[in-house]
């Protein structure tokens, strides 16, 4: 759908709320609205949006992105926030990642591919990100007034959200790649999921949760949002 100077792809899906997003690196606009949705009333609710998008693509454009890695030695890769360079050292043994002080060090035979390096990656982020969250959950748990025994969370790769919760089944999923991005943003997220646990919608009562629980949690959000090594802008309901 074109609308004013950009090209817009429109997804009809089974949702409730509209998800209008800017990504990373070249601008690219994605709107998903609920299948009821005609296409005069995305139109219409877009061109309303037209400063926001306007604001969120110039920004995007002007970011640093890191590139695609490709798991070799003198990289930069993130964990909670801080940069570490990759070291490479072959092994026979199982494969695995080692963080130091200012490396990760990185054990796979030497004729591994970049997939498997990625994946092994990812099983360490896995492993780091998983007692952060459950210290998160058990801490937002007490003061949100949720017991943690009635809801089910995880942790699974995605690409256009930091996490989800699925209210009526009480499920929350988490970004794996939440594992890069500093310890505050990280309890953002985990804050917002577990408000949806008590209201699904981003309305007045969810904005109210989120100004009482965590008062700062708009500029955690931008500081996600502009993370360098973590490429999803996403709104929803903006």
């Amino acid at each position: 759908m074109r609308i004013a100077e950009f090209d817009i792809e429109v997804e009809h899906k089974v949702i409730k709320n509209i998800h209008l997003a800017v990504y990373p690196p070249d601008g690219r606009v994605h709107v998903s609205v609920p299948n009821y949705i005609k296409d005069d009333e995305v139109s219409m609710f877009l061109y309303t949006k037209l400063p926001w998008i306007r604001k969120q693509h110039e920004e995007v454009l002007a970011q640093e992105r890191q590139d695609e890695r490709e798991y070799v030695s003198g990289e930069s890769h993130y964990l909670l926030g801080r940069r570490y360079l990759l070291k490479v050292i072959p092994t026979m043994e199982r494969a695995h990642v080692v963080r130091k002080v200012k490396y990760l060090e990185m054990y796979v035979r030497k004729d591994s591919s970049t997939d498997r390096r990625k994946s092994v990656m990812e099983e360490f982020y896995r492993a780091e990100l998983r007692p952060v969250l459950e210290s998160l959950v058990g801490k937002w748990s007490a003061t949100m007034g949720e017991d943690p025994t009635t809801f089910e969370w995880s942790i699974l790769l995605m690409q256009k959200q930091w996490g989800s919760c699925l209210t009526a089944s009480r499920k929350i999923q988490f970004n794996l790649l939440l594992s890069r991005v500093p310890l505050h943003c990280i309890e953002y997220i985990v804050v917002h999921e577990m408000a949806h646990l008590k209201e699904h919608r981003h309305n007045k009562d969810f904005i109210a949760m989120l100004d009482q629980y965590l008062p700062d949690w708009q500029m955690r959000k931008k500081e996600l949002d502009e993370f360098i090594a973590l490429p999803i802008i996403e709104s929803k309901n903006v």
